[in-house]
């Protein structure tokens, strides 16, 4: 049984340590990109487990009209 709970906590304690590694080289808002760096995240995150979210739950990507970004970018 402390066997198991070791082995319990070894693996929280890599998730943890994995989690943070990847929040800390992640991109950020206003890093610039290029095309092919955008080509290959989108090919990786179709490799992924769980593609629409970050290991936080927080959102990779979103659905939006044409409409939506017209509006946003005051082109009606």
């Amino acid at each position: 049984n402390d066997l198991i709970e070791g082995n319990n906590s070894l693996m929280s304690l890599k998730e943890t340590i994995i989690t943070r590694i990847a929040c800390r080289s992640a991109v950020m808002a206003g890093d610039e990109l290029t095309n092919m760096e955008i080509k290959n995240i989108i090919c990786e995150l179709q490799k992924c487990e769980h593609p629409y979210t970050c290991a936080h739950g927080r959102p990779t990507m979103f659905k939006t009209t044409v409409n939506e970004l017209e509006k946003k970018f005051r082109r009606c």
